[in-house]
């Protein structure tokens, strides 16, 4: 799922996303987004620009998290 900034709120983007398909991971910023509990069973947390508790999640899901920068490549098959 990417994200874009999530200014509408993380919970709001993930509720109307699921109601179409699984999610599998989360790709781009969450703003000042604290659901942490949100993010439990992705296999992917990859969070760049505009996300505020990037620490808090990478300390949280270590082996989900990676951080976005420039010319990041992701295999994804």
């Amino acid at each position: 799922m990417l994200t874009g900034y999530a200014h509408p709120g993380l919970a709001i983007i993930i509720d109307n996303t699921l109601v179409y398909w699984n999610i599998l991971g989360i790709f781009r910023g969450l703003h000042d987004s604290r659901e942490f509990e949100r993010f439990s069973g992705l296999e992917i947390i990859a969070l760049g620009h505009c996300t505020a508790h990037k620490e808090k999640l990478k300390e949280r899901f270590p082996s989900e998290f990676i951080e976005i920068k420039v010319g990041l490549y992701l295999d994804l098959k």
